[in-house]
C-alpha cells in the first residue's frame, strides 16, 4: 500500500486536529506522520504490544495506538497519536476510522476480483 494514500489523510488529521497524527506498519516503521521528521523510524515496541491487543488502544511511552480494522486477522497498519489520556484515546479512535476507510478504497480500487 502506498504510503501516499495514508500521509493526505494524515495530513488532514494533523490540520484539523493541530495534533501529529502517524501510521506504523505491522513492523513498527512509521510509514506516514503529520510530524515528517519521524517517518522512517521503527517502533518494534509498539508494534509488539499492537500484536497482543489489536481491538484496544495501547499506550507506549507518551503515544497511544490503534490497529486499523480490516478483514484480516492480522493488523497491517495502525494509527498513532501523542498522548496517553483519554482525549488521545478518541483522536486515536477517529483517525482508526478514516484511515481505515481509505486503506479499504483503496484495497478494493486495486483489488483484481472487485474489478473483474
Amino acid at each position: 500500500m502506498s504510503s501516499r494514500i495514508f500521509q493526505s489523510v494524515v495530513d488532514q488529521l494533523a490540520e484539523s486536529s493541530r495534533i501529529s497524527v502517524a501510521v506504523i506498519d505491522i513492523d513498527g516503521t512509521v510509514v506516514s506522520a503529520g510530524d515528517p521528521s519521524i517517518i522512517g523510524e521503527h517502533w518494534p515496541e509498539a508494534a509488539a504490544a499492537i500484536a497482543a491487543s489489536p481491538e484496544n488502544v495501547v499506550c507506549i511511552g507518551d503515544r497511544s495506538f490503534l490497529a486499523l480494522k480490516d478483514w484480516n486477522p492480522i493488523y497491517g497498519y495502525s494509527v498513532c497519536v501523542p498522548g496517553v489520556d483519554a482525549n488521545a484515546a478518541a483522536l486515536c479512535r477517529m483517525a482508526q476510522v478514516s484511515v481505515s476507510l481509505v486503506k479499504g478504497y483503496y484495497e478494493e480500487k486495486h483489488d483484481k476480483a472487485t474489478f473483474v
